[in-house]
């Protein structure tokens, strides 16, 4: 199938000015524009910069551009936004106040602990965490981490059954992380008898992503 474009970030670029990758294999990582530079086919180019400090180049639209102001953090509601829930109550004493980088940190730390938050918390605050479970699943860190990826796909199914429209304007991140993990299956150890094979699975969540992006 053939591969949908991302509309180019509608805002101003300027240097310093905070993003999230989208649409190349570094999508989901926090990071800073610089270098912006225009090329002879008219395309807009820059450079990435992660917070420890890899740099890689790419096109302006792989990038959302932020207009020099952070990511709104999600609030308490949109973490939990059914009252007594206590799911999503736990999501809050997890994630509430924590950026990206820091909520990355917890899956480095133990995703085992923090994975199901995802399950549970609202869909922006889902939005927006889920970013932070993409960086880490595409580290280094995650080489060897079986259950994080099984769970991943099982919360992707689910959000996907029971919310397919929240998950719209994030369908861009969560294609480009099944495809990810598709062509990385391997470095994640997962024991076919304990399970299964998660590839037909990850292919069709890739599917359905692409579907929601738009024409």
């Amino acid at each position: 199938m053939k591969s949908k474009a991302i509309p180019s970030p509608p805002v101003k670029l300027r240097d310093d000015a905070p993003c999230e990758v989208i649409g190349v294999a570094h999508a989901g990582k926090s990071a800073s524009v610089r270098d912006i530079k225009t090329i002879a086919t008219g395309h807009v180019t820059i450079t990435v910069v992660q917070a420890d400090g890899e740099k890689f180049r790419t096109l302006a639209k792989n990038a959302l551009i932020e207009c020099g102001q952070a990511l709104a953090l999600p609030t308490t509601e949109e973490i939990n936004p059914t009252r007594g829930n206590l799911d999503e109550q736990t999501a809050v004493r997890h994630f509430l106040g924590k950026n990206l980088t820091e909520a990355e940190a917890l899956f480095r730390e133990a995703s085992i602990i923090y994975e199901e938050d995802l399950r549970f918390m609202g869909p922006a605050a889902f939005r927006f965490y889920v970013l932070a479970a993409i960086g880490y699943i595409q580290s280094v860190a995650a080489s060897g981490d079986s259950h994080i990826i099984h769970c991943f796909a099982s919360i992707l199914e689910s959000r996907l059954e029971f919310e397919a429209s929240e998950l719209v304007a994030s369908a861009p991140q969560l294609a480009s992380v099944c495809h990810y993990i598709l062509e990385h299956y391997g470095r994640y150890n997962l024991t076919l008898e304990i399970y299964g094979d998660l590839r037909p699975r990850f292919q069709a969540l890739e599917q359905a992503f692409l579907r929601q992006i738009p024409s």
